[in-house]
């Protein structure tokens, strides 16, 4: 049985990622002042992005999943640079050419999330050997989540398990999902994190103990709040990193020529108090291998 930290062969040999087509290079051009807008603060971001506000908008920060909002596109980014902290697949959603060669003004750190997919639910399989039927939980409004859904399906499928997409398009749909999951009582949830579900992610971490729903998310920040289990990149540390690009931006570095970065840290975080009350007994090797156990 492999650990959580070693994908399994018969993943690694099912699965696949489409090569992503290229897009012409933007001409750079020098930011003259840097903008930073509040993480999770959808109104304010858009005001910044908005093309009146373009003069302000030399270097700006957005929360993950945000590369969907009208505003965004609407920018002309050619007006100064875009540092994204969070960009989901940001090949696939077009925001880069490349990670090696961003070729635009946009760069900063990408989310793995799709890459990862896969690894959550043979991690959730080794949890709950006797996982048959999941539910996912994700914002279908996002692009950049489109191919974290495929591959969490494909990867399920592979290890057998029955798998129902379950979509948000924005916070006023929790009450009709969460009613439809409880309704249906999956084996376990997996939570696909963006803005949108991060953002609510007390509400959904209250769902899944208030329904006795064994649940896989992404960022620790869920296990440490009662979730059951994730297993993620470290929020903070790709903060930090943009921090140094914006840094790197201002003193004259182009965008263009910054590659966008990929987290190296993964941990897996399990609240051992949240497993006894739903009555889940943690395999002793997972316990080892974890990164952070919750008593």
């Amino acid at each position: 049985m492999p650990t959580p930290l070693q994908p399994s062969a018969q993943l690694a040999r099912s699965s696949s990622s489409p090569h992503p087509a290229e897009r012409p290079s933007r001409r750079p051009i020098r930011p003259k002042r840097a903008a930073v807008s509040h993480l999770f603060a959808p109104k304010r971001e858009r005001d910044v992005a908005h093309p009146e506000n373009r003069v302000f908008a030399g270097v700006l920060e957005r929360g993950a999943g945000l590369i969907d909002d009208p505003g965004f596109h609407s920018c002309p980014r050619q007006r100064g640079p875009i540092v994204h902290p969070n960009a989901i697949d940001p090949v696939e959603s077009g925001l880069v050419t490349s990670l090696a060669h961003p070729g635009g003004n946009v760069t900063g750190l990408a989310v793995v999330n799709a890459e990862l997919s896969a690894k959550r639910v043979e991690i959730f399989k080794q949890l709950l050997p006797r996982l048959a039927r999941a539910a996912v939980l994700w914002n279908v409004a996002n692009p950049g989540n489109a191919l974290a859904w495929r591959n969490t399906e494909h990867a399920a499928r592979v290890l057998g398990v029955d798998i129902k997409s379950h979509e948000l398009r924005d916070s006023g749909d929790f009450d009709g999902v969460f009613a439809t999951i409880a309704q249906e009582r999956p084996d376990g949830l997996l939570v696909l994190q963006d803005a949108l579900t991060l953002a609510h992610r007390k509400l959904i971490i209250d769902f899944t103990l208030r329904e006795r729903i064994p649940s896989m998310f992404v960022g620790k920040e869920w296990a440490q709040e009662g979730g059951l289990i994730s297993y993620g990149d470290l929020l903070p540390e790709r903060y930090r990193l943009a921090a140094s690009i914006v840094d790197k931006i201002l003193k004259g570095a182009q965008p263009a020529d910054i590659p966008v970065s990929q987290p190296m840290k993964f941990e897996l975080v399990i609240n051992l108090k949240t497993a006894k009350a739903l009555d889940i007994t943690v395999p002793l090797i997972m316990q080892m291998t974890a990164d952070e156990v919750i008593e």
